[in-house]
């Protein structure tokens, strides 16, 4: 009988070994040209635990070991898995998924994951070029923010483009005189045209700087000014359109 409790006192949620879940986070776009990549990480609610790689923590397509750790600690990490995909052929990228196993607890990631970036300024839209959750591109005198994986599909006439600002001209556009960001990554920029509500987007305009720089963020916007952190010593140019 004692041996019998012992079992069920095992077998109880209240003893048994909390099992971490594996969390699909993200989707950037690479340096390399056609690459995205995934993020991925964990949440653990109960203690440190231990999964070897293995078959109980593989990723799947292959290879299954892409990094991912073999220690989990309390709470959560993010992110503590970041898996390149190639999208080749093009037209092939609504396919495409990877799954990270944990434990007998499954994360899966694929394109419609929101981008890790936030919303990202890439110009004019161009037809041959695939777009991420969060791209902003213009269109026909348009600003239009993607609301999900997009590959072909023209702003206005694809569901996948949101209209983030109506048709117009900018009421400012950064002049020959380009901001910078300092030391620090952050920027105070002065503009007479700048309102309370204004949409303020954001472009690298640096040729010296290259590779991969940090996203930028518009973290402040006031009567006459905005404030902005980016890569730190590199130049930008920005275009002001008023509140939707």
């Amino acid at each position: 009988m004692l041996a019998f409790t012992a079992a069920l006192l095992l077998l109880t949620p209240k003893h048994a070994q909390a099992i971490p879940r594996p969390l699909a986070n993200c989707v950037e776009r690479s340096d390399e040209p056609g690459v995205v990549q995934f993020h991925f990480g964990y949440g653990n609610q109960g203690s440190a635990v231990t999964f070897p790689v293995g078959p109980d923590n593989y990723f799947s397509p292959p290879p299954p070991n892409r990094g991912q750790p073999s220690d989990f600690a309390t709470g959560f990490q993010m992110p503590s898995v970041v898996a390149p995909v190639l999208l080749a052929p093009p037209g092939i990228g609504s396919q495409i998924s990877m799954r990270w196993i944990l434990g007998g607890e499954e994360a899966v990631a694929d394109l419609t994951l929101p981008g890790c970036d936030g919303m990202v300024w890439l110009g004019a839209w161009q037809p041959e070029q695939f777009y991420l959750s969060g791209d902003v591109v213009t269109f026909e005198g348009a600003t239009w923010v993607a609301t999900s994986f997009i590959e072909g599909g023209r702003p206005g006439e694809a569901e996948e483009w949101d209209p983030l600002v109506a048709p117009r001209e900018p009421d400012s556009v950064a002049g020959q005189r380009k901001p910078k960001f300092n030391r620090r990554g952050v920027a105070r920029v002065k503009d007479p045209n700048v309102e309370a509500g204004s949409v303020v987007l954001i472009q690298y305009a640096d040729p010296r700087r290259k590779g991969r720089l940090r996203p930028t963020n518009v973290v402040r916007v006031r009567a006459g000014r905005f404030v902005a952190r980016g890569e730190p010593r590199t130049r930008f140019t920005y275009v002001v359109h008023a509140a939707p």
